[in-house]
């Protein structure tokens, strides 16, 4: 027998809202559903104000109120061949909220005023969306409106004037409308007065310097002018004073005194007075150290890295220190690989580019070593492919030369050059 799963019955909607009425069976076989109204069948076929969607297992009515008569009783049936089941749901016509009641005010001030209230006992049947906080001047006819927000039962109100006697009531508003009004409360704000002493917190600045933090406090419903700042040292009778725009959260006290203590006295100005003065002391320590004064205003990441770059500066000097003066080092290394390379591509492309043998003239000597009487010239024709340095012992009758530990076959052309071919040294 089919077995329904839904606990919700009741529903709530207006005319023209529309409302989706889930009906839920648990049946083997699966059961078929139909929708019911005062014995009648709604039809799956949308109709003006009806829908059925329907997948297995479970059906939703769609409902959009269009007048009265479509309130009221709803039945869904479930039957398989096991047996049939009835439920059925209430479609009721939604309210507007009931009025909030016990509205207070707390925390009245010269432009600021908290009200507090309670929930209403009903609301409607449609969740509350918001609550309507709506206050006057006494004696005037215009209400100013204030949302709350979400359902949150506490208001501030803001932009008062002082010394001015208000009004205020608090409605509640749900999906069908909004709910009466409370019952209206009268509230009196505080007149303009001089303003509270600040808090003051201090704090040591840079060098002979001391910062002092300045917070508001009442301002006394007036904006605070300034800040009358009067300090001196406690061995001291005269004061000096130092003014600080009320805008302002705190005041510079410079140049100071090393290993003094100081004595201050802060009192805050509106268009009304004074407020009472606010005493403060504060200690000035012994004159830093150069390294104190150095890194004080420095975090560690900052001295930990100037003294990596120190460092590294070290390393350079003694590496420039060593091409110099040693020939050796990084920048050796560096210098050596460059022009190496440079030397030997440069020297290699041109003869390429060229295609010309080199020539070396080369003065002719006797066997004994000394040069012949006539200095004929004997030239030296070097392969393309091959770059070398030749310096060559001339002798008469022999066709090698020793260059450089290598002999050279030397062979005399026609054209009187020589043309030289490496041999293998015996």
């Amino acid at each position: 027998i089919p077995k329904f799963l839904t606990n919700h019955t009741i529903f709530y909607s207006w005319e023209g809202n529309p409302v989706n009425i889930s009906c839920d069976v648990m049946s083997n076989p699966p059961a078929t559903m139909l929708w019911r109204r005062e014995r009648l069948t709604i039809s799956a076929e949308a109709t003006a104000n009806t829908r059925v969607h329907s997948t297995e297992g479970k059906s939703v009515l769609e409902v959009t109120p269009m007048s009265d008569r479509d309130f009221g009783r709803y039945n869904c049936t479930a039957r398989n061949n096991i047996g049939v089941r009835y439920q059925e749901f209430i479609l009721a016509q939604a309210d507007v909220p009931s009025n909030p009641y016990s509205v207070r005010l707390s925390a009245v001030s010269q432009r600021l005023a908290t009200v507090t209230f309670m929930k209403p006992d009903s609301h409607g049947g449609v969740p509350i969306s918001y609550y309507l906080v709506q206050y006057k001047e006494t004696g005037s006819q215009e209400w100013r409106d204030l949302k709350s927000h979400s359902v949150q039962t506490t208001v501030v109100l803001t932009v008062l004037e002082p010394n001015t006697t208000y009004e205020v009531r608090v409605a509640a508003v749900n999906g069908k409308g909004q709910g009466e009004f409370s019952h209206t409360e009268t509230f009196q704000t505080l007149p303009i007065r001089e303003p509270s002493p600040p808090a003051v917190h201090g704090q040591r600045g840079m060098g002979k310097a001391y910062r002092l933090g300045l917070v508001k406090q009442d301002d006394g419903g007036m904006p605070i002018v300034e800040y009358i700042v009067k300090y001196k040292t406690d061995k001291e009778e005269q004061w000096m004073t130092k003014l600080v725009p009320g805008a302002n959260d705190f005041a510079m006290l410079q140049p100071l005194q090393w290993n003094t203590r100081y004595e201050v006295e802060i009192t805050a100005r509106n268009v009304k007075g004074l407020s009472e003065p606010t005493f403060y002391q504060f200690f000035m320590p012994q004159k830093p150290d150069i390294t104190e004064s150095l890194f004080s205003g420095m975090g560690l990441g900052a001295v930990v890295g100037l003294g990596f770059g120190a460092l590294l500066l070290l390393l350079v000097l003694v590496d420039v220190s060593c091409f110099f003066l040693r020939h050796c080092g990084l920048l050796m290394c560096i210098t050596r690989t460059l022009c190496g390379k440079k030397t030997a591509t440069s020297g290699k492309g041109k003869e390429m580019e060229e295609g010309k043998a080199a020539y070396l003239k080369l003065p002719l000597k006797e066997e004994n070593g000394k040069e012949s009487l006539k200095p004929d010239t004997i030239e030296i024709k070097l392969p393309e492919a091959l770059t070398l340095r030749v310096v060559c012992e001339h002798a008469r009758g022999v066709n090698t030369r020793e260059c450089e530990g290598s002999l050279l076959d030397c062979g005399e052309l026609s054209s009187g050059v020589l043309e030289c071919t490496p041999m293998a040294k015996t």
